[in-house]
């Protein structure tokens, strides 16, 4: 038998939010990275440089690297998120069609020498991110959101 003590998982997180507006509209919105600002709450500008690499604007972190792995036709929404300090984040995304609606689904792992603390801060922005981007769609894409 392996002995695999070695090879630990570090922490992951899977969030999901079901959002009552149909695929198709949920990625228009979400694929569209220059809204981002609309209900990212940290994300106070969004550029496109390159073909699927963006510059962000962050009030926590400043210039942001965002570079995409999106496919529309598997509804896949996956980014890196690179931030000045070289420190890179994968979050792996994606929107499954549920009858009317739609469930966004984003896995995130601890990185190695990332705090708990910090780790549950970045859960808790994607969760933030997350409900916002589902109270824009529902609402029709009018946001109430300020970046923050």
């Amino acid at each position: 038998m392996d002995d695999t003590s070695d090879y630990k998982t570090l922490r992951p997180e899977t969030l999901t939010v079901s959002i009552r507006r149909p695929a198709d509209v949920v990625w228009d919105m979400a694929s569209d990275v220059t809204r981002w600002p609309h209900f990212v709450r940290c994300v106070l500008s969004a550029r496109l440089v390159a073909g699927g690499e963006y510059h962000l604007t962050s009030r926590q972190q400043g210039k942001v690297v965002l570079r995409t792995g999106f496919d529309r036709d598997r509804l896949i929404l996956d980014h890196l998120v690179i931030l000045p300090i070289r420190l890179a984040f994968f979050h792996a995304c994606r929107l499954i069609p549920n009858h009317h609606g739609t469930e966004l689904i984003v896995s995130s792992i601890q990185r190695p020498r990332e705090s708990p603390v910090d780790f549950s801060s970045r859960v808790d922005r994607l969760r933030a991110a997350l409900d916002d981007l589902r109270d824009v769609a529902e609402a029709g894409g009018v946001s109430n959101v300020r970046p923050g």
